[in-house]
């Protein structure tokens, strides 16, 4: 079986429109623009959220927040959020794409994406953070009005490698497994309105929200693809850490990508994640004014290993 877990995403600001007036029908068209599909949804009274075919779309009054996976093309749904509004009433973009485990089977290059962004986006720009020959993150930023996104921390948490023993567990989802892992994954956000799905045969997506803070986190077990990502925001940098070695206790990776979003420090983020060793390190201030910290850790062993089956 093969599925790409590494995302897409897209943040679109737009102050003088409510998002929220939206009909679900909208959102279904958008959706099914990038090739997925809404599973199923909740809401608060300030956010709308929705898990997909391929991952999850929170919709605020002034903002949405679209993941995709799998051979998505975001871009597609980004064209039509700017039909929808109008240049003249989008504020701010963020695209995200993270090297994918068979870019080859993408229906689009990051490339591709780039140029159909700058021609939407003329004073857009593109970055990417890491070594192209190894981990790295494309990213996309313009800001059409000059007005600069919400002051909002975020944090992602990008996992290859996971515990073999939580990989199982979501790989047989019997109802004891499903209980044990809830446990541990619903413990991330305590207290938040929580909405998840198992997918068949396997996977897992979930949306979190309390308030205006959000988590979303999406499992794709397979040997092959082992992948797991974590999201979240309002999370303070002092707190970074903890955060992640609550994350190691329970899911265990053997690497994993951190990207810090943070519009109050123009300097690198200090971080720890035993016992994982930092590989790559990389930072970067937006035109914006937030700066990124871009990291990637993986394990360390001398350990002699051998060759896998691959065909």
């Amino acid at each position: 079986m093969f599925f790409e877990g590494p995302e897409k995403k897209l943040e679109i600001y737009s102050y003088q429109s409510n998002l929220l007036n939206y009909p679900d029908e909208f959102w279904k068209v958008l959706v099914s623009a990038c090739g997925a599909e809404i599973v199923q949804s909740k809401s608060t009274s300030t956010c709308k959220f929705f898990l997909l075919s391929e991952s999850s779309l929170f919709v605020w009054n002034h903002k949405i927040l679209m993941i995709t996976c799998g051979r998505t093309e975001l871009v597609k749904s980004c064209e039509l959020m700017l039909d929808q509004l109008g240049l003249e009433n989008i504020d701010h973009i963020f695209y995200e794409r993270k090297n994918e485990y068979f870019p080859e089977y993408q229906r689009s290059f990051v490339l591709d994406d780039f140029k159909k962004l700058k021609a939407m986006f003329p004073n857009g720009y593109g970055l990417r953070f890491g070594n192209k020959d190894d981990h790295h993150l494309y990213l996309f930023e313009s800001s059409p009005n000059v007005h600069p996104p919400d002051k909002e921390k975020n944090l992602e948490v990008l996992m290859y490698g996971v515990c073999p023993i939580v990989s199982e567990k979501f790989l047989n989802p019997t109802e004891k497994n499903k209980n044990d892992l809830k446990e541990i994954l619903h413990g991330f956000f305590p207290g938040f309105l929580i909405d998840e799905f198992w997918f068949s045969p396997c996977g897992y997506s979930m949306n979190a929200v309390l308030g205006d803070s959000y988590g979303t986190i999406h499992v794709t077990p397979e040997k092959n693809q082992n992948y797991i990502s974590i999201e979240l925001n309002n999370i303070k940098p002092e707190g970074v850490t903890k955060f992640l070695n609550q994350i190691y206790k329970n899911l265990k990776p053997r690497s994993c990508d951190i990207i810090y979003f943070n519009p109050e420090s123009h300097e690198p983020l200090s971080m720890e994640m035993k016992p994982l060793v930092l590989r790559q390190k990389h930072f970067q201030i937006l035109k914006s004014n937030y700066s990124v910290n871009y990291y990637h850790w993986s394990e360390a062993t001398d350990e002699v290993k051998t060759a896998e089956i691959f065909i």
